[in-house]
């Protein structure tokens, strides 16, 4: 019998999407980058979602900041500003909420001024830094005109950033430090991480080292760290960190290095995936090297029994992995992984060796890698570094870093007559006596000023250092002995009473934003101010935001707010 006649196909219609096969590459992800990560993909791993996932914009987050606001009073001045708290990041809750827990946020427009992260701002060019960073803005508050972003009560930072601070946090017994806990920051800025670990140690009297050697990127973490409260507990030094581990080996109880990398997450922030997954093998291969040599010291550095966590925002094994399996060859049975198993949401994270690697389409976050490790025993003390450390200063000789404790050659004690009468001043002008309240803090002479260190810090040595704590007052300036200096206010006077308290001037939202931008203001009155003296300082408050200090001079408020912390754009 004669065969049947095929039946005719209709053509595919020219709308029709093309199938893929699962696993499938797509066209635009570098053919190397694919083979690179092939030997750490997950079974379940999707190369379309990964893309995909790798396209979108970041999701908004803050860290609601312990040391001066709470979940409440974010969120009940927030949607002022066009933005509203959502779901907590589940690896900032728990144990880990001691030291601010995290919120993804739902804004009315696009715009994402979050800074990036110290490792992407070491890997890239000043230019794809500020295009990277750059806001749409399309109807929301940017962050950096934000009321609440600008008297520290949130820290705009990724979701998975947080994911370090909760594992440090979590090698803790019940996420409780010890009393006086050591930390090390050992590439701290822009200091999201550092003020999270200031408000985690600062209950404890503890304090936190943050190192940065770049010089403009110190002064940037120390404004974030003045802004979140968090410069009182802490010290900022300019060392190459791979020296960290001789300057003061064996001395911290915990370090994390969220070390820099090759940056293959900037792709949600619009980078093409050619720029960041297509890079010249010898400039991975530096990156890699760099960071063995970072983990190493960072690891010298911990005391026997410390914590280590290490970190990057990029996914290549030789840039994690590696390093982890590094350190493990290089310090034996002196060091362990502490499997990162118990942090909430990271389902799917999980790695074999107990690390985490956060995959963009997991949780919708930019890439990142965790690991681990507790200092078993004694790494032992070597011969502490000279002046080579330091690099080449001047006609190519040799730089020291000053050998000296935190506390420094020019820094006295303050003597028990000077200290009672610099209480009696502050009480009564603001009612408070900052130094008996706060733990682990102590007063200090440098000059004609008086400084508020931490204690816990004080006898290290401050290799590269820059500051220590924050100024508390100068021994005398516009006819006031021991005048409060804006550190100080900046820091601590969001604890004052809101209304009728000493030292207070309450603003309406009129005034707030005449005095951020830099304006002499006449206060809301109360009895307070009504008997405040001339010349008598101020703080200037609107609501729960702390805008700056000034003077009375009459009914008037004198601006003393320093320039460069002036917000003339701020909304309220």
């Amino acid at each position: 019998a004669a065969a049947a006649a095929p039946t005719a196909q209709p053509p595919p219609s020219p709308t029709a999407p093309t199938a893929k096969a699962p696993g499938a590459i797509p066209l635009d992800v570098p053919p190397a980058y694919a083979e690179l990560l092939a030997p750490v993909l997950p079974a379940d791993f999707s190369w379309e979602a990964f893309a995909e996932a790798s396209r979108r914009p970041l999701r908004p987050c803050v860290r609601i900041n312990p040391l001066k606001a709470s979940v409440e009073t974010v969120r009940r001045y927030s949607a002022c500003n066009g933005w509203w708290l959502e779901e907590a990041v589940p690896w900032s809750t728990g144990v880990a909420a001691s030291a601010g827990p995290g919120y993804w946020v739902r804004r009315d427009a696009s715009a994402d001024e979050t800074p990036l992260p110290p490792a992407w701002a070491a890997a890239l060019p000043d230019e794809a830094v500020r295009a990277a960073s750059a806001a749409a803005e399309t109807g929301a508050v940017p962050w950096g005109r934000d009321a609440a972003h600008f008297a520290g009560h949130v820290y705009a930072m990724e979701a998975a950033s947080l994911l370090p601070v909760a594992a440090l946090v979590d090698a803790f017994e019940g996420g409780q430090p010890p009393q006086g806990v050591r930390v090390l920051d050992a590439a701290a800025a822009p200091g999201g991480k550092t003020a999270a670990l200031a408000a985690w140690a600062a209950p404890v009297g503890g304090g936190v080292m943050a190192n940065e050697p770049n010089a403009n990127r110190s002064k940037a973490l120390v404004d974030n760290l003045l802004r979140t409260g968090a410069m009182p507990w802490c010290a900022v030094t300019q060392l190459d960190a791979r020296h960290c581990g001789k300057w003061w080996p064996e001395e911290f109880d915990a370090v994390l290095l969220d070390a820099p990398c090759s940056g293959e997450s900037l792709t949600r922030r619009g980078w093409l995936f050619a720029d960041r997954w297509d890079q010249a093998d010898n400039y991975l291969n530096h990156l890699s090297n760099l960071q063995r040599l970072l983990a190493a010291s960072a690891f010298r550095a911990l005391k026997p029994g410390g914590v280590l966590v290490y970190s990057t925002c990029t996914l290549n094994p030789s840039e994690n992995e590696g390093v982890a399996s590094y350190l493990q060859e290089t310090f034996g049975d002196a060091i362990e992984v502490m499997p990162l198993d118990r942090l909430p949401g990271t389902q799917g994270m999980g790695t074999p060796d107990g690390h985490l690697r956060c995959w963009p389409q997991v949780a919708d976050t930019q890439g990142f890698f965790v690991a681990r490790f507790r200092k078993v025993s004694s790494t032992g003390v070597q011969a502490r570094v000279g002046g080579a450390a330091g690099g080449k200063g001047r006609k190519g000789k040799s730089k020291e870093y000053r050998d000296t404790s935190l506390g420094g050659r020019s820094v006295d004690p303050v003597n028990q007559q000077e200290a009672k009468a610099i209480e009696r001043i502050f009480r009564e002008a603001f009612g408070v006596w900052t130094a008996e309240s706060e733990p682990g803090l102590v007063l200090r002479r440098r000059g004609k000023e008086i400084w508020l260190i931490p204690e816990v810090l004080a006898p290290l040595r401050g290799a590269g250092l820059r500051r220590s704590g924050i100024r508390l007052a100068e021994a005398k300036a516009r006819n006031l002995p021991y005048p409060a200096h804006f550190e100080w206010a900046v820091s601590f006077a969001h604890k004052l009473p809101a209304e009728g308290g000493p030292g207070v001037a309450t603003l309406s939202a009129q005034a707030a934003r005449a005095f951020c931008a830099g304006e002499d203001v006449e206060p809301d009155w109360c009895e307070a101010s009504a008997l405040a003296r001339d010349g008598a300082q101020a703080v200037a408050r609107c609501g729960d935001h702390l805008l700056g200090i000034g003077r009375w001079r009459g009914a008037v408020l004198r601006n003393d707010t320093p320039r460069h912390w002036r917000c003339p754009d701020i909304a309220l």
